[in-house]
């Protein structure tokens, strides 16, 4: 993932109990953010879809995709064309082409197995078909938050039968949010995702994804120019995509290089009725520091770390600090502030510098910590006494009021949101 694209915003709030620091990113104003991860299924053995279309020589083909285990030891290879050996543990996707019946009972007559991991972001490891063994060091990542209008990006060696043939580049981009009706139903607000593979790898597909099952849809060309379509047509789950109100905006799980800017809500001022003249777009600062949104909720009126109400959506002296994820105010979140790549063993690093990791989940902190800034009295907490992290459907009912979901209308909301910029390292 780039660096630019690793950051992230916070935004504080006021609620009913005590305050809450609610949460934002630059991508809720280019486009709203998404976890890759919740765009599949369940990891279990025996988790199946079938899928009806056309396969690369143009020949109509069906495709059964199992999950036949989920602590499949694999070989991998590192240290590129001495080629050392390693043991991985993988998800194994058992792939068949041929045809399926009615019943869903399904004839091979072709058959090649997929490895992925889910850590950390979505990993391809390589696969296995008849004789030939593809892996890929380290699993070639396509990341576990994406948002329209950036792009993913990995680069990895790969290892043919365990020689190195090169490297193989991956770039995956969001394109848009739209219900797709297939085979086996509609399926709303599915992730429409464009990978481009090169190096070793040339080909470039778009895949449409829905929440809790996985791959619905997919179109692909190969290098040569070949084509390739799937369909979903049958699953044998029901996909459970119940969300959890109380989850934060941001997963704990991304805890990635993200800054923060903090607005507050305090629930003891919230208006169960706002009247008509606070229910306008765009409206002025309560005078205390505070606006008053039109859900009724009390915000504080700027982001932290700068000194004055956004004057238009692209306010530079309205940006704020940028945080990492689950860090303290240390001073990391200047934007000018000094980068290492020693990533710290504690909550509290011991210094302001912003620290660049290139491990998989893009962290901070080694081993990774979920339980920070959890709540009003959270580890960390970057926000001022009393007041904590809003959770998603809290943010989102803020974002349901505006105008239009983008940078005009977060600005043209009274809570005047403008968009945040990125740091230069």
């Amino acid at each position: 993932m780039a660096w630019s694209s690793a950051i992230r915003n916070i935004i504080c709030i006021f609620s009913l109990i005590g305050l809450i620091c609610g949460s934002s990113y630059t991508s809720v104003f280019a486009g709203q953010m998404y976890t890759l991860s919740e765009f599949r299924a369940y990891v279990t053995v025996g988790t199946t879809w079938i899928y009806s279309g056309t396969d690369w020589d143009g020949m109509s083909s069906d495709t059964r995709i199992q999950i036949v285990s989920t602590q499949k030891a694999i070989t991998s290879y590192t240290d590129g064309a001495s080629a050392t050996p390693y043991s991985a543990t993988v998800i194994d996707f058992q792939n068949d082409y041929g045809t399926a019946s009615d019943d869903h009972a399904f004839i091979s007559s072709d058959q090649w197995d997929e490895y992925f991991t889910t850590t950390g972001g979505i990993h391809l490891w390589g696969h296995d078909d008849g004789g030939e063994s593809i892996r890929v060091d380290g699993g070639l990542n396509f990341g576990e938050i994406i948002t329209q209008e950036e792009v993913n990006y990995d680069s990895a060696p790969a290892y043919l039968n365990g020689s190195l043939i090169g490297n193989v580049n991956m770039q995956v981009s969001l394109l848009e949010v739209v219900d797709v009706t297939v085979p086996a139903g509609t399926f709303h607000d599915c992730l429409h995702l464009r990978f481009i593979a090169t190096g070793v790898m040339n080909q470039t597909w778009d895949e449409w994804r829905a929440q809790g099952v996985g791959m619905v849809k997919f179109q692909g060309v190969s290098g040569d120019g070949s084509a390739r379509t799937r369909a979903l047509t049958w699953m044998n789950f029901t996909p459970d995509v119940e969300e959890d109100p109380d989850s934060p905006i941001i997963p704990e799980s991304a805890a990635v290089f993200q800054p923060v800017i903090t607005l507050l809500l305090q629930e003891s001022t919230v208006d169960d009725e706002p009247d008509e003249e606070d229910t306008e777009e765009g409206d002025e600062s309560n005078g205390d520091g505070t606006v008053t949104s039109i859900t009724g909720q009390v915000w504080m009126d700027r982001n932290l770390g700068t000194s004055r109400v956004a004057q238009s959506y692209d306010d530079e002296a309205a940006y704020g600090d940028l945080y990492q994820w689950g860090r303290g105010t240390d001073g990391h979140e200047k934007r000018d502030s000094e980068t290492t790549t020693t990533l710290s063993t504690s909550d509290d690093p011991g210094h302001g510098q912003s620290i660049i990791s290139s491990s998989n989940n893009l962290d901070w902190r080694s081993p990774q910590n979920d339980d920070l800034w959890q709540g009003l009295s959270g580890a960390n907490n970057p926000c001022p006494v009393g007041f904590r992290l809003p959770t998603r459907v809290e943010f989102e009912e803020e974002v349901a009021t505006w105008s239009s979901n983008d940078e005009a209308g977060s600005f043209k909301s009274k809570l005047k949101i403008c968009v945040l910029g990125t740091r230069d390292k």
